[in-house]
């Protein structure tokens, strides 16, 4: 019960699950997928080279090593081809990502970037 009441509190809801934004769909990252990752972070963190005056660390990390031994995933955005499926997967498009590393006695939220032209859809919110 609530302070002052007589009625039962209402128990908390439970999260829902995130809804992905129309097109995209969430992955985890292979090998091969480092080199689009690394470009689509030195697109997205451009705009902070001239208000720190150096890339960030984003820009310069070897996303093979964060690949290899982070949690890595990708936000990919389908395109509309009307093809076959197996076609179709071929024209996925990177448009977020998101660096987990599981340390110790915690998970750190590493890095997330979302393409500039895609920011603003709902991708970071449905990466987190």
């Amino acid at each position: 019960m609530t302070m002052g009441s007589s009625t039962p509190a209402t128990p908390p809801r439970p999260p829902r699950p995130p809804t992905p934004p129309p097109g995209v769909s969430l992955r985890r990252a292979d090998p091969a997928d480092a080199t689009a990752i690394r470009d689509l972070a030195r697109a997205a963190y451009a705009h902070y080279v001239e208000r720190v005056g150096r890339e960030p660390g984003p820009m310069t990390d070897n996303y093979e090593d964060r690949v290899a031994e982070d949690e890595c995933w990708m936000a990919t955005e389908t395109g509309e081809t009307g093809e076959t499926e197996q076609a179709q997967s071929s024209q996925d498009r990177l448009v977020g990502y998101l660096v987990l590393r599981l340390e110790p006695d915690h998970l750190l939220l590493d890095n997330v970037a979302v393409a500039p032209d895609r920011q603003g859809k709902g991708i970071g919110a449905f990466l987190l």
